[in-house]
């Protein structure tokens, strides 16, 4: 066991993330289970419904660091293959307006604040004052 209480806290924090991850990877293996059934028994819509499912649990899961995309991409590439072999119909993706298709996707970088016109300025008065002069250099005698 650690003796720096710094390295007891990694120690505590790593059980945690372990038992959270092993139970997202289980998650995980489960909706792909549940696929495989689904297209074993010959359901193909209920398939189709699933497979949509573990599309979801698979990106979840690349985004959270747990798998990696390739891994993913893997798997869904496989379960799709055995849909299009049992006729299952295609997964429906959410339909996009065609509004939503011309309008540009708005980033951080494309969207800048208005920059607003600055105010004139207004005019010195000749009151005949001099300013303090700023830091002037001293000459070395």
């Amino acid at each position: 066991m650690a003796n720096i209480k710094s390295a007891k806290k990694r120690a505590r924090q790593s059980v945690k993330r372990r038992a959270h991850n092993m139970s997202r990877r289980s998650m995980l293996r489960t909706a792909i289970k549940r696929v495989l059934e689904a297209i074993e028994k010959g359901e193909g819509a209920s398939a189709s419904g699933v497979y949509s499912n573990a599309c979801s649990v698979l990106d979840k899961a690349v985004k959270a660091g747990l798998i990696h995309k390739n891994k993913a991409a893997r798997h869904k590439s496989h379960l799709s293959q055995k849909l299009k072999a049992i006729g299952a119909p295609s997964p429906v993706k959410s339909e996009v307006t065609k509004e939503a298709k011309k309008e540009p996707k708005k980033t951080a970088a494309s969207v800048k604040k208005e920059v607003k016109p600055k105010a004139p300025k207004a005019e010195k008065k000749a009151t005949g004052e001099k300013k303090p002069a700023s830091k002037a250099k001293k000459s070395k005698e």
